[in-house]
C-alpha cells in the first residue's frame, strides 16, 4: 500500500478548501457544497476516485461509521452469568467481522 506523507495531505486537502473558499469548519457537514463539488478534479497519483469519494461522504456526514450495520447480543433476561445459563436454552450465533 502506497503511504501518502503529512505534507501531500495537507496540501491535498487544501485544494479542496481552495475550491470551496470555505474553512475545514464549515465544510464539514455541508452536505451541499460538498455535493457541488467533482471528484475527478480531486484524482492524482495517491488519491484514487473511490478514496475521494470516501472522503467527501465524510466531509458530508463527520463521524460516518462506514461499515454495515450489525446486530449486537441480546442476552435473556436474568442470564448475566455462565451459572445463570439452563439445559436446551439456545442462543443465537454472531460472528465477529474483521476487514
Amino acid at each position: 500500500m502506497l503511504q501518502v506523507s503529512t505534507q501531500k495531505r495537507i496540501l491535498w486537502s487544501k485544494k479542496i478548501l481552495q475550491a470551496t473558499a470555505q474553512s475545514i469548519q464549515d465544510l464539514m457537514g455541508n452536505a451541499g457544497v460538498v455535493r457541488q463539488l467533482d471528484a475527478k478534479q480531486f484524482i492524482d497519483e495517491q488519491f484514487g476516485l473511490p478514496t475521494v469519494q470516501d472522503i467527501f461522504k465524510e466531509l458530508e456526514k463527520p463521524g460516518r461509521d462506514p461499515r454495515g450495520e450489525f446486530k449486537t447480543a441480546v442476552f435473556a433476561e436474568g442470564v448475566e452469568e455462565i451459572t445463570d445459563l439452563k439445559p436446551g436454552m439456545i442462543f443465537r450465533r454472531y460472528r465477529h467481522q474483521c476487514n
